[in-house]
């Protein structure tokens, strides 16, 4: 059912309420509307919206679950109740409603976003990356995701990729004092960590020294000894150097797009991404990642029992 001129007319009023931050009034005008069904979507969405600017949460939550019961097709009112919840700290429930608001608009930003902050408040950080990813996808300007993006890598150790997320937000916003701060944090941590890889400016602490020399004497070989060494490290480094090289890209890139599908594949079950299942895709992935680091480890060991 359309709304009439008059209808249309309140919800304007509401809105302007809320612009002039008079939360109150607006909250009172639009309990009214909301028992209209011709604007019972929009009187609700906005009132959700308004007890949320008066930081009435058990209100902006009460509103948000009544607008996913009448009108639970609208992704709208599951990414504000996910909002809503994620700001009370009740992640868990959160991520469940989240997931439905993906389920109904795949391409809203805002619900990766939200999604993510659940996540990230479950601890589930792989998934929590992924999330903020997919709402960059959506939104590469989205400056909060971008951030949030950056403090995980950071408290990761990851701190080339914060430092990369922390100067998109700068491009962005480039007078984020937030932003600014983690990333001179950042940069002073990778500074610092160069400083203790380097092998200057550090004397030889001279009784560990001498400790060394007691307790290890050279090895005296003979030089058939030293060929059949050399031939061995020559004949083990090639059988493990194509399985080494090929660990990197399986860990950084096949892994996480499997999880990723997967992920996907949850929110959204009726998804065909691909033609081949995720699941046998990922399982196949974990078992040739194994297969090539038991070559490198045994490899590694049979060095080392040798020597």
């Amino acid at each position: 059912m359309n709304s009439d001129p008059s209808s249309n007319n309140l919800l304007q009023q509401a809105r302007q309420l809320i612009k002039s931050r008079r939360f109150a009034d607006a909250i009172q005008l639009l309990q009214n509307l909301q028992e209209d069904e011709s604007m019972a979507e929009d009187a609700l969405l906005l009132l959700g919206i308004a007890c949320f600017a008066a930081k009435d949460y058990p209100r902006a939550e009460q509103a948000f679950e009544q607008m996913t019961q009448r009108f639970p097709m609208n992704a709208a009112g599951w990414v504000n109740l996910g909002a809503i919840l994620n700001r009370q700290e009740d992640f868990r429930r959160a991520a469940e409603v989240l997931r439905r608001a993906v389920q109904r608009d795949r391409r809203c930003a805002d619900a990766w976003y939200n999604l993510g902050l659940a996540q990230r408040g479950l601890k589930m950080t792989t998934m929590a990356i992924s999330a903020y990813k997919e709402a960059l996808k959506l939104n590469p300007r989205m400056a909060d995701a971008h951030l949030n993006l950056g403090r995980i890598y950071s408290e990761a150790g990851n701190h080339s990729l914060a430092q990369k997320s922390f100067l998109e937000v700068l491009k962005l916003e480039p007078d984020s004092r937030k932003a600014q701060t983690l990333l001179e944090n950042v940069q002073a941590a990778m500074k610092a960590a160069r400083k203790s890889e380097s092998p200057f400016g550090r004397l030889v602490d001279t009784r560990e020294l001498d400790q060394r020399q007691d307790n290890s004497a050279p090895r005296v070989l003979s030089v058939a000894q030293r060929h059949q060494e050399r031939d061995l490290v020559q004949v083990v480094t090639k059988k493990i150097r194509e399985d080494a090289r090929d660990i990197v890209p399986l860990l950084d890139q096949a892994l996480h797009t499997h999880l990723h599908r997967l992920e996907r594949l949850v929110l959204d079950p009726q998804s065909r991404m691909t033609a081949e299942n995720p699941l046998t895709l990922f399982s196949a992935t974990i078992e040739e990642l194994t297969v090539k680091m038991a070559v490198v480890s045994n490899g590694i060991d049979e060095l080392r029992n040798h020597h």
